[in-house]
């Protein structure tokens, strides 16, 4: 794995709302924040040569995305292992590999009565 400020730090955040210390929309709004302002061009330092994108930069543009795609703790292993993936095609098959399983319909289900999920489950 490369070593990377911004990776860690997404990790450190993953392990905060996996211990219970931030939720869900805490991390979506940290994700925001970083992405919906010039912070993440200074932020994201694991670029890969040649590539317009980065492990970090994907990770935070999922958490931006956590109530629409349905995110949850459950996710949070897979998050953290993606972390240590450099080769970006690799990123993209494990990510899209463990989120193709994901039973969205029950989730959608599980997460109908809470409000941060509301969006996606109306």
């Amino acid at each position: 794995m490369k070593q990377s400020k911004s990776r860690t730090t997404i990790h450190q955040q993953l392990t905060k709302w996996e211990k219970g210390e931030i939720d869900v929309a805490s991390i979506k709004a940290w994700a925001e924040e970083i992405l919906d302002t010039d912070t993440w061009q200074t932020f994201i330092d694991d670029w890969t040569e040649g590539d317009e994108e980065s492990v970090s930069l994907e990770i935070l543009r999922t958490l931006e995305m956590a109530d629409i795609n349905l995110l949850t703790a459950h996710d949070i292993p897979t998050l953290k292992e993606l972390l240590r993936i450099d080769n970006l095609a690799t990123f993209h098959e494990k990510k899209d590999a463990h989120f193709r399983q994901v039973d969205y319909a029950k989730r959608k289900e599980e997460l109908a009565g809470v409000p941060f999920y509301k969006k996606a489950t109306k």
